[in-house]
């Protein structure tokens, strides 16, 4: 992560002003010039590196530095390509036609907003895009809050509440797995940390849209049976095309519960990113010299954490304890990187070591 010294150092109110400039200039030229989002971004890239050459910067040291940065996001290139093909191939397969032909017969209208806040809540997280699911179950839900004479705005709030809020706790989402690889954690450990303020939130508004909102009147369910049966003619309606579904879940659970070794934590520092392996059962306080500053690493009760840390902010003490596989702390000034591995990942570095 820390592979190489700054190639400019820039202090705190020069590193804000040059960042602030270019934020206005790219929303100037946006919103007032009419510019496309790239020529902005590819001006604003030119006009970093005449910064960098004037404030006496080789060209190719940064040059190699966006190479590199590139190569880092190819991964979320990857998943934007991938996600694509699989919402895709789930609507070829029947699996989210199928998906919604069951839930429209959970629709009353006597909760017909919860009804349809909590269905596209599950088409949300079954195909990972609120996009989608707005313009597929969303659009059907709009027609049929007309037949039943149901408050349109309250309809597309519930619809687009549970689209947004399935796309967020999905792992096939795009931006879900994006955000999770560009600053490197694991995918359910992101959900899981979102879900201690999301899931309260599905709650409230489920709540809300229970108690808070009146029934619409008892309507003809014919809507409901139409969209049912157009779903049905396309012949792709079948329980088995639920399986992809199942399936999904049952990788998802086992790769993220999948251990081979036990929980170690791993420092790598310095400008050669070197390895240090640290072991969580016994109790121990290490110094490591990172070739910036000496980090002490303290070891007790199956858990590690940086103290008395010599860098002038203090920043990494305040990580805490970390005992969870994946958990990580940082020191900046020090180039280190404390971070808990386990479960294959551990098992793999053990075998390499005892191989060699």
């Amino acid at each position: 992560m820390f592979s190489e010294r700054p190639l400019l150092e820039m202090s705190r109110p020069e590193a804000f002003a040059v960042a602030a400039v270019l934020v206005a200039a790219m929303g100037y030229s946006i919103i007032s010039l009419g510019w496309l989002p790239h020529m902005a971004i590819l001006t604003a890239i030119v006009v970093l590196l005449a910064y960098g050459l004037l404030r006496k910067v080789r060209y190719a040291g940064m040059q190699q530095r966006m190479a590199g940065a590139v190569a880092q996001g190819m991964g979320a290139l990857y998943l934007f390509f991938f996600i694509g093909l699989l919402v895709s191939a789930l609507m070829m397969s029947g699996a989210i036609p199928t998906l919604m032909y069951y839930g429209f017969g959970w629709i009353s209208p006597a909760y017909f907003y919860l009804s349809a806040f909590i269905l596209c809540s599950l088409i949300g997280i079954a195909i990972g895009s609120s996009l989608t699911t707005c313009a597929t179950i969303g659009v059907a839900f709009i027609g049929m809050g007309e037949a039943f004479g149901a408050n349109l705005a309250m309809t597309a709030g519930a619809v687009v509440s549970g689209a947004f809020f399935g796309d967020k706790m999905s792992p096939l989402s795009d931006t879900t797995s994006i955000a999770a690889s560009v600053v490197g954690i694991d995918l359910f450990e992101h959900i899981r940390n979102m879900a201690y303020t999301t899931i309260p939130a599905w709650v409230i508004t489920a709540g809300l849209l229970l108690w808070l909102l009146p029934a619409v009147g008892a309507g003809d369910l014919g809507g409901t049976a139409v969209f049912r049966e157009q779903l049905a003619a396309t012949g792709l309606v079948h329980a088995y095309s639920l399986l992809p579904f199942a399936l999904l879940v049952l990788l998802a659970v086992r790769s993220h519960n999948a251990t081979g070794g036990k929980l170690t934590a791993q420092l790598i520092y310095g400008d050669n990113n070197a390895v240090m392996d640290i072991p969580l059962e016994k109790d121990e306080t290490y110094s490591v010299d990172t070739g910036y500053y000496t980090v002490h690493i303290e070891v007790k009760d199956g858990r590690a954490r940086f103290i008395e840390s010599p860098c002038p902010d203090h920043i990494c003490e305040g990580f805490g304890w970390l005992s969870a596989e994946d958990q990580t702390a940082t020191c900046l000034p020090a180039r280190a990187v404390l971070t808990i591995v386990g479960g294959r990942e551990a098992y793999m570095d053990e075998t390499m070591k005892t191989n060699k």
